[in-house]
């Protein structure tokens, strides 16, 4: 079978103008050459154009014969059921959703076409054969879909059909079969429900034992169902609860007003106990409601003393000061004191005080000690003639031994302050001149260039920077080129050229990262993406400069997420220090009785750094081990065990994510249909079972029949000009 295809090369309106053009080209040239041509002549002068340019227009259409043949693949479907506890909801008020899904999966399996052949496996938090449910049942679809992307037997089915709710998580499974995936989603609009949850919990990940923080809590109703369950919503006990000796024991309880069908409130407590503690939110069962899984979320949170203890040393406060210290006095796990220049030699604190020096007032770095009291120097933009001969040298000193120091821009900051000089010279990123350009004043898009994107420092921040529209800085400072052992965090475009915005770069055994901008803390006025951002930054910059790391003396380790979930890939980042030469590393994951080795990879561009990325993870216990080697000698190992499972409990979220679910199927070169879309499902695997074979042929590159039908025109058009003598 062949049949004609057109690929036009244009855009439609550019062909369709140069048509015009084409034709009134010979359209007035006609008309010119009849006034002192005959018609005969003016058409034999004509003609040969006007076949050229017919030729060229269907160059331009770039047509070609596609010649092949239909034939049939397997006609095996693999069906995946889901059998999670979530399934048993009957969120339709008659049935439940496995009832409807087995239900699908009988009349799927009668109508489809004459030949096919339809397995099932069913599925939790691992695939199994039917009646083998796990005692968890759990929902891990991106594990299960990552487990048979690992098994050799798929390749004999011609398609997927997963029958699902989603579960509770979207999660990103790490490879997809290799073949069409379907995706069926289970489960009725939340609009007819009458249920009650607690749909979100927010607190900080890390507070300060014994310092008060803050649980947001968000409460949901749902009143399309039968009548009369909106009065229930009025008063709504909810309770917040620690883990205290296996038992859950009552911190505070308050009464919710649910009767907008959403609420949003928090609850203030401290931790007594330095560790991890649990805690969760829990709200009383109502009469009439959907499910009771929802009722309660449970939080982890760990609590510790303050162990950061980061100094803002600057002369002259401006806004930069009081949003960087708002955002970094609220981390429990920093201790921010802001130090700046009043009055002649006097100067004022603001914030913790740093333990040991009562006479910071008098004066800063009287003493060469002073500044290993702090974990992390912010120096503000002001001119080197601030600075004397000793400041400067124990600043220097204090960076040489281990220390971490965040240089911001600014007008008065590397070249542009006088800085070029001084002993501060080579402890910039850049390598800077008293040349350097004025600061830039307008609008600059930034990105995160792809070698820092996997730098823990720098996690997340290319996902929030992407979510945030037109992310832009509006000053950057030009010092100069970066040192080669600097690394660029985030750039910006400036005119025709990228500028490193924020750099890092060691210098003897510290870290100093360098900002060239003094717009930055703007970021934290703009949309939720921009503010996540700024804060995210300086949360991980601080702690990355700072070496507050996993390790030991040899291994410096850190990790991308605090916890992971079935399914998700760790990205761990090791260090090893350049004194120690010729290091070999070694790692594994030992889970499910097996240990797998792990390729350890150098960063490219930086010095004594690795990556090591672990496979799809699957729900359990692993333990991942580190050995670094000099020669045949072990110089360190590091170990750390990983407690892989979802972060939400199943049926925290009922509600079916079509979203997800879709962009799942659209993945896996599939499509999701809802439960009664099962025509569109038999549609869409008939055509999965037909496999196109054959070749397209392009008609202007065939045999150079084209061109020479091309030459054969001109040589015409050049024999008649001769005949009239018009060469």
């Amino acid at each position: 079978m062949s049949v004609l295809h057109w690929n036009p090369v244009m855009d439609p309106l550019v062909f369709g103008g140069l048509a015009l053009g084409a034709a009134g080209f010979v359209y007035w040239t006609g008309r010119s050459l009849l006034g002192h041509q005959p018609r005969r002549k003016v058409f034999l002068l004509l003609a040969p154009k006007a076949i050229l340019f017919l030729l060229l227009f269907f160059a331009l259409l770039d047509p070609s014969w596609n010649v092949g043949s239909s034939e049939s693949r397997s006609g095996r479907i693999l069906a995946l059921l889901d059998v999670s506890a979530s399934m048993d909801t009957a969120d339709d008020g008659h049935q439940t959703r496995i009832a409807r899904a087995r239900r699908l999966l009988d009349e799927l399996k009668q109508r489809l076409p004459p030949g096919f052949r339809m397995d099932v496996l069913e599925f939790d938090t691992e695939l199994h054969k039917a009646g083998g449910r796990s005692p968890l049942r759990g929902t891990d679809l991106a594990g299960c879909l990552t487990s048979l992307a690992e098994q050799s037997g798929t390749g004999a089915y011609a398609g997927i059909v997963a029958v699902t709710d989603g579960g509770d998580e979207p999660v990103e499974p790490a490879r997809l079969p290799s073949i069409p995936l379907d995706i069926v989603a289970v489960g009725t609009p939340s609009s007819s429900w009458n249920d009650v949850s607690v749909s979100a919990v927010d607190c900080p990940a890390t507070v300060e034992q014994g310092i008060d923080f803050e649980i947001r809590v968000e409460l949901q109703a749902y009143a399309g169902g039968a009548p009369g369950f909106a009065r229930n919503l009025e008063q709504i006990k909810t309770q917040l609860e620690r883990a205290q000796d296996g038992a859950w024991i009552k911190v505070a309880e308050k009464q919710v007003n649910l009767s907008n069908l959403r609420a949003q409130f928090h609850f203030r407590t401290s931790t007594p106990v330095a560790g991890r503690n649990q805690y969760r939110v829990r709200m009383e069962d109502v009469p009439g409601e959907l499910s009771t899984a929802n009722n309660a979320r449970v939080l982890n949170v760990d609590a510790q003393m303050k162990s950061l203890r980061v100094l803002y040393f600057t002369k002259e406060l401006g806004v930069d000061y009081k949003v960087l210290r708002s955002e970094l006095a609220s981390d429990p796990g920093i201790s921010f004191t802001g130090f700046f220049k009043t009055t002649n030699d006097q100067f004022t604190i603001q914030g913790d005080r740093p333990a040991g020096d009562p006479d910071l007032e008098t004066g800063f770095l009287k003493e060469a000690n002073a500044l290993k009291r702090c974990d992390c120097l912010i120096v503000g933009s002001f001119s080197a003639s601030d600075w004397d001969e000793d400041q400067m040298q124990f600043l220097v000193k204090y960076v040489e031994e281990g220390g971490a120091a965040i240089f911001l821009g600014g007008e008065r900051s590397f070249g542009l302050g006088g800085y070029a000089a001084t002993k501060f010279q080579n402890l910039f990123p850049w390598a800077i001149a008293a040349t350097e350009p004025p600061l830039q004043r307008g609008g600059f898009r930034v990105n995160v260039p792809p070698a820092a994107a996997q730098l823990p420092v720098m996690s997340g921040l290319k996902e929030l920077l992407f979510q945030a529209e037109k992310p832009q800085l509006e000053s950057v400072n030009l010092p100069g080129a970066l040192r080669a052992s600097a690394v660029c965090l985030l750039s910006a475009s400036v005119g025709e050229k990228t500028a490193p915005v924020i750099a890092m770069s060691p210098f003897g055994k510290g870290k100093v990262m360098g900002i060239a901008s003094n717009t930055l803390w703007k970021w934290a006025s703009g949309g939720e993406p921009l503010r996540n951002a700024y804060g995210r930054f300086w949360r991980q910059a601080i702690r990355h400069l700072a070496n507050k790391t996993e390790g030991n003396q040899v291994l410096s380790v850190q990790w991308n997420q605090a916890a992971y979930r079935p399914g998700e890939t760790a990205q761990i980042q090791v260090s090893t220090p350049a004194s120690i030469s010729s290091i070999r590393l070694t790692a594994s994951l030992t889970g499910d009785g097996r240990v797998k080795q792990l390729p350890v990879q150098a960063l490219t561009g930086l010095r004594d750094v690795f990556a090591v990325k672990t496979p799809a993870l699957r729900r359990g216990v692993h333990q991942f081990r580190l050995v670094a080697y000099q020669a045949d000698s072990v110089l360190e190992s590091y170990e750390k065990t990983l407690s892989v499972a979802p972060l939400l409990e199943e049926g925290s979220r009922p509600e079916v994510n079509e979203l997800f679910l879709g962009e799942l199927a659209r993945k896996g070169a599939g499509i999701l249909v809802r439960e009664k879309e099962l025509d569109r499902l038999i549609e869409n695997l008939s055509r999965t079972v037909q496999k196109e074979s054959g070749s397209e042929i392009p008609i202007t590159q065939a045999g150079g029949i084209f061109l020479s039908l091309v030459l054969a025109v001109m040589i015409l058009e050049w024999f008649v000009r001769r005949r009239m003598n018009l060469i």
